[in-house]
């Protein structure tokens, strides 16, 4: 249908951060309320959320689009619920509403409406094929995506469905002829290149790197911003990936902005170049076959124990990975190695023996208390001996690890989290590539909240309190941060300053509660509830504080806890999100009452009592937000 086209084409350019091209393909689409969303989803893309909800809300009789745009599912549902009510005969209030859906029922159900209504909608077949994904359901998934492309095949969301599929089947070899073909038709999108590049960095001696590099050459010149910028990444991994240190280091110099993670490369590589290798080619191909081994026995441990409640103690999980590692010459074996005993709370390896056989490895494993036994290996870039800050009353000193890469992915990794860091006993990890996914989105550069109240309505409408819809505030104070840094690595620096103070006080908590009396520990738990999410969801809400009050930029902190809004739905049973609802909740509580030492009244910091102060946050200066912080209680 000409819309499917015209919407992928939509698609296509937003994916690729070329705005204006999604505006002249939002024009061709038909059907009026499907263009109105293409247009917004480009007013999205200019001006941020808070443009899109802005036009959303305006629209007389269109209000439901705002739900696309609503980080609170709550109200979107609510919103899309109404329409669904009155028997709305418009397909996109379907596709909403399945998109909104809490459940993969739900997802279905919107799909199959929306079909219902407007026959052969891709869009519907689309959301059905991200249910079976997100069940893993692979058969049924395949079964439909064979459906679509008999009619549909020359549309880049359903070439980008399809390497979704080859990638969790694990058809690394059709997936990289795929994505190849995809570049050469014009369908690919820097997801694309991004999976690309992972087989690239992965399967050095891949027989398809060289057409691969091939087509990101091509692809390099296309239209779009981020898929540029995509390109150019992609082609210096590629040629890092074969040796070729310099070719890779003119590609990524091409970057107009490197961030830490590029910037890192970019020194290692050079280093490369002038022949200074961190690693012989030989170490390396021996470290990936143990670390395909190991993953692949851990994660099959971490299935059994999550799918189908066969869980592995730490000895039979210990000789399961062992078992994985037999037909490698010298691979080091795992029971030799020495445990730590915490109790009743959980038990680890000592994996300090294997640095001499695994060097710039982070290696860490063991069974805590209420998860399964498991593994985690990164690659480490720096090992620091950190002094602990005297107010935490805890060990004199920590080891602090920069880490990278999970070629081992531990069960929180392995299930979905984004894990940027770990306290653990006297050792602190932070992976500088999960830290910088989490913080690499860009804002438009105007940004101003919305000229009526929010939400629309009177005042007696306004919670100024609300913390349902954080907008883009997040990335409205990391990009006021890292515009007053000189440097990707002064950028860098502040991120990883702040989850490791973060974890610092994990740390001193854990210290507390291990070498306490068991009457101490037993208080602490009964202190925070008795469940363990109820445990750790406290602990989170006292580190948090903590960096609030004392990382070198608490604006970065304060965007940390943000990011975990809306609490709601499923996602409201994350420790994170419940124990940072909790400190913004008494950090907002403590501005609205004015009640911090030296306070002034909130005119005087810039701030509007007509509209919601979590989209002010941006505004307060640090020695304010810092005072805040000190003025909520412990």
């Amino acid at each position: 249908m000409p819309d499917d086209r015209a919407l992928d084409a939509v698609w296509v350019a937003l994916e690729r951060g070329d705005v204006v091209g999604a505006e002249e393909a939002a024009e061709r689409v038909e059907n009026l309320t499907f263009r109105q969303r293409a247009r917004l989803d480009a007013v999205g893309a200019a001006r941020g959320r808070v443009g899109a909800l802005a036009t959303a809300r305006a629209l007389d009789g269109e209000a439901w689009h705002a739900a696309r745009y609503d980080a609170s599912a709550e109200r979107a549902r609510e919103r899309l619920s109404e329409r669904v009510r009155r028997a709305d005969d418009e397909p996109g209030v379907w596709l909403e509403w399945g998109r909104r859906s809490l459940d993969v029922d739900g997802r279905r159900v919107g799909a199959w409406r929306a079909e219902d209504l407007q026959p052969g909608l891709i869009e519907a077949w689309l959301l059905t094929v991200d249910a079976h994904l997100l069940e893993g359901e692979l058969e049924e998934a395949d079964a439909e995506l064979s459906r679509l492309e008999e009619v549909a095949s020359d549309l880049a969301r359903v070439r980008w469905a399809r390497r979704r599929w080859q990638w969790a089947v694990g058809q690394r070899h059709a997936l990289t002829l795929g994505v190849i073909d995809d570049i050469a038709l014009g369908l690919a999108t820097p997801s694309s290149l991004a999976t690309l590049g992972e087989i690239l960095a992965t399967s050095p001696h891949h027989d398809l790197v060289e057409p691969a590099i091939d087509a990101l050459l091509v692809a390099a010149g296309e239209a779009g911003d981020l898929w540029r910028a995509e390109s150019a990444r992609q082609l210096a991994l590629g040629y890092a990936a074969q040796g070729r240190w310099e070719v890779a280091v003119e590609w990524l110099a091409r970057l107009a902005t490197l961030d830490p993670v590029d910037a890192r490369r970019l020194d290692m590589w050079r280093a490369a170049a002038r022949g200074v290798a961190p690693t012989s080619n030989t170490a390396e191909i021996a470290a990936r076959r143990l670390a395909s081994a190991w993953r692949a026995y851990a994660t099959a441990s971490y299935r059994d124990a999550v799918e189908r409640g066969i869980s592995r103690d730490l000895d039979a999980f210990i000789e399961y990975l062992d078992l994985a590692a037999e037909q490698i010459p010298d691979a080091p074996r795992l029971a030799w190695l020495p445990r730590t005993s915490f109790g009743v709370v959980g038990e680890m390896i000592d994996t300090t023996p294997l640095r001499t056989a695994l060097p710039n490895t982070f290696l860490i494993g063991g069974k805590a208390l209420g998860l399964p036994s498991d593994l985690t290996w990164y690659d480490e870039l720096e090992r620091l001996t950190v002094p602990m800050p005297a107010a935490l009353d805890a060990a004199d000193t920590y080891l602090r690890h920069l880490v990278r890469e999970a070629r081992v992915p531990g069960v929180l990794v392995w299930s979905g989290r984004a894990i940027t860091g770990a306290g653990l006993h006297r050792t602190v990890f932070l992976d500088v590539d999960a830290i910088m996914r989490q913080t690499a989105r860009t804002v438009p550069a105007s940004l101003t909240l919305p000229v009526q109240p929010w939400p629309i309505g009177g005042p007696l409408d306004i919670d100024l309190l609300d913390l349902a819809e954080p907008l883009d505030i997040a990335d409205r104070l990391r990009a006021a941060v890292r515009a007053e840094c000189a440097s990707p690595d002064d950028y860098l620096a502040l991120l990883v300053d702040e989850v490791a103070v973060h974890e610092e006080k994990h740390i001193a908590d854990a210290s507390e509660a291990l070498t306490g009396s068991l009457g101490d520990t037993l208080g602490l738990v009964f202190n925070v509830g008795l469940l363990p999410s109820s445990v750790r969801a406290a602990l989170e809400e006292r580190a948090q504080l903590h960096a609030l009050r004392n990382a070198r930029e608490p604006r970065l902190a304060l965007a940390s806890m943000i990011d975990f809004l809306p609490v709601e739905g499923a996602r409201e049973r994350s420790e994170h999100a419940v124990g940072y609802r909790d400190v913004l909740a008494a950090f907002l509580a403590v501005l609205d009452a004015e009640a911090w030492p030296g306070a002034v009244a909130l005119t005087e910091l810039g701030l509007d009592r007509d509209h919601v102060l979590l989209h002010q946050l941006d505004r307060l200066d640090v020695e304010t937000l810092r005072a805040i912080a000190r003025a909520i209680p412990d």
